[in-house]
């Protein structure tokens, strides 16, 4: 799996909850996910609390931030983009 989608969506969804029902319903799923595209900044600050508050209206500093201090390629980016929707 591609390292920054990893890091990216790794770990994201709430946690699971215990016993044996420990997987997230469709409705819970779609409500996250709604949540997350209504305010990308707190997602991205939540997985990454180490970026820079003054870089995080900025996507591109905030992919070279990732860059400089992950282990993530140009290839990874242009990958995740494809994709994902990005331009072709």
């Amino acid at each position: 799996m591609n390292p920054l989608f990893q890091q990216l969506i790794g770990g994201m969804m709430p946690q699971q909850m215990p016993g044996p029902s420990n997987m997230m319903s469709p409705l819970q799923r779609i409500n996250f996910i709604r949540q997350a595209m209504v305010n990308p900044a707190l997602i991205i600050k939540q997985r990454f609390p180490d970026i820079p508050d003054q870089i995080m209206n900025d996507p591109g500093k905030i992919l070279n931030y990732l860059q400089q201090t992950r282990d993530i390629t140009d290839q990874d980016i242009q990958n995740i983009t494809l994709q994902y929707g990005g331009m072709r």
